[in-house]
């Protein structure tokens, strides 16, 4: 069965959220579910491409200056489509190629079908990734060419990574 990541979550904000109902979710849980022309990025999560590597990904784009600690959960494909949310296959924008290839949009469509998709986030385990672990994992991932270095020098200095000269 297919599984979808959403990164770029604040653990804090979905921690008393399980079993709640979506009405009677915390109102600033809403605000990790930003939505731009009333669509969702995310990412599909394969053997090759982890929900931990999607969500460094998002930590390192551009014009971000600082590690930062982030969360992710990982949710079914089924649980959108019961939902009758659309999902469709586009480039994503992350300076990791890899994941860009297996980047989707969720046309949400009303604040009522957000606040049903915030209800399959709230039911799944949010995993948080801390300040200094992202921050080594940003280096990691500079270093082996998962992260594009170019698009983000700053914070690939920042986290002192080491990119080989060719």
């Amino acid at each position: 069965m297919p599984h979808l990541v959403r990164g770029g979550l604040r653990h804090d904000r979905w921690l008393e959220t399980e079993g709640r109902a979506p009405l009677d979710l915390p109102a600033d849980a809403i605000a990790d579910l930003r939505t731009t022309g009333n669509v969702l990025s995310v990412f599909e999560v394969t053997e090759t491409l982890s929900a931990e590597r999607v969500a460094i990904a998002l930590t390192a784009a551009p014009g971000k200056k600082e590690p930062d600690h982030t969360a992710y959960a990982v949710f079914a494909r089924a649980a959108v489509e019961g939902l009758g949310i659309s999902i469709t296959k586009t480039q994503g924008n992350t300076i990791d190629a890899a994941a860009n290839l297996l980047h989707y949009d969720l046309t949400i469509g009303t604040a009522g079908k957000l606040l049903e998709f915030a209800a399959i986030i709230a039911g799944v385990p949010i995993v948080p990734i801390t300040k200094k672990r992202v921050g080594e994992l940003l280096k990691v991932g500079f270093e082996s060419g998962q992260l594009d270095h170019a698009r983000n020098s700053f914070l690939c200095a920042k986290v002192n990574a080491q990119i080989p000269t060719r």
